[in-house]
Parts: C-alpha cells; structure tokens; sequence
C-alpha cells in the first residue's frame, strides 16, 4: 500500500498483541531504510535476538552469530517498509529459514517486492473511506459528542482533503 495508509501501524499492532508475544521466544524489528548497510540490519537483528556482537564488524562474522543466536528458537520477524528484495534473498533468508519457527511480517509499498520475496499471503492495506476516517478524526480533535455533530461538515471535508490516509488524518 501507499505511504500513510498504515501498514506499519497494523505491523506494530500484530508485533505488539500479546497473545502472538506468547508464541515466539525472540521478537526482531527491523525497518529497512532505502539505503540500509547489511551489518547496521544484522547487528540489530542479534542483539534484537539476545546476542553480542560489539566485536564483530563484517557480514562474514555477523551472519554465523545471527545463525547461532536464533537457532532453535521461535523467531517472529518483521522486516518494515522493504523497498528491494535482495535483504531478504541476498542476507536474511539463509539464517531465518534454518531457524525452526521463523515466521516473517513484511510491510512494503510495491507489491513486486513481495512476490520477490515469495510471500505465501498478501494483505493489502486500502484508504479508509469517509465515513471510517470521520469517526477518529473527531475523537482525535472534539471533546463531547454534541461537539462533534456539529463540526461533521468541516470533518468530512477535512477527511475528503487526506484523501482517506489516516497518517494524514493523524497530522
């Protein structure tokens, strides 16, 4: 989906309930930049995971550390706003499929990136309609419920000016 539409949003929502917390022994967030550095992503990824790596300084070395620190444990990874797939193929893939439980969550704007990637389900994330972006906008900006009725013109018109993106009603 398209900047602002919530993808990360509904990431952080799926990361954070507790009840997937339960399921998984190490939890790795990771938000891919467009110009990342592999070491910066898999440092982040060990220590995320529980490990050490103030030592290490290449791939070479980080990647076995990252094999061994996940290894055996169940492993929920998100990789946020992906904008090319070779992070996933070229660094990530290998040490996330030998793990035995790893479950991987990709928010991405280009839908090519994820078949790249063979992801086995696609949700795509759509504007709010009007009426969906009213309702937060008027909790987010109006006290008590009459206040709100009276301002629903000037609310719908500023909904229809996001043009259904709640980042945008957000700001």
């Amino acid at each position: 989906g398209m900047g602002g539409v919530g993808k990360t949003t509904l990431a952080q929502k799926i990361y954070n309930e507790q009840g997937i917390r339960e399921k998984f022994q190490v939890h790795i967030w990771l938000c891919i930049s467009q110009n990342y550095t592999e070491t910066s992503l898999l440092k982040q990824a060990i220590r995320m995971a529980g490990g050490i790596c103030d030592q290490l300084e290449t791939k070479t070395e980080l990647l076995p550390l990252l094999v061994d620190t996940i290894r055996g444990k169940s492993v929920l990874l998100v990789l946020d706003d992906v904008w090319k797939s070779d992070v996933w193929i070229d660094l990530l893939r290998l040490p996330f499929l030998r793990g035995l439980n790893s479950h991987i969550l990709v928010t991405s704007r280009n839908l090519d990136v994820l078949v790249e990637m063979h992801a086995t389900y696609t949700h795509k994330v759509n504007k709010m309609n009007d009426y969906d972006g009213l309702e937060p906008l008027m909790k987010m900006s109006l006290g008590p419920y009459e206040q709100r009725r009276e301002f629903s013109g000037v609310g719908y018109q500023i909904v229809k000016k996001c043009d259904g993106l709640p980042l945008a009603l957000k700001v």
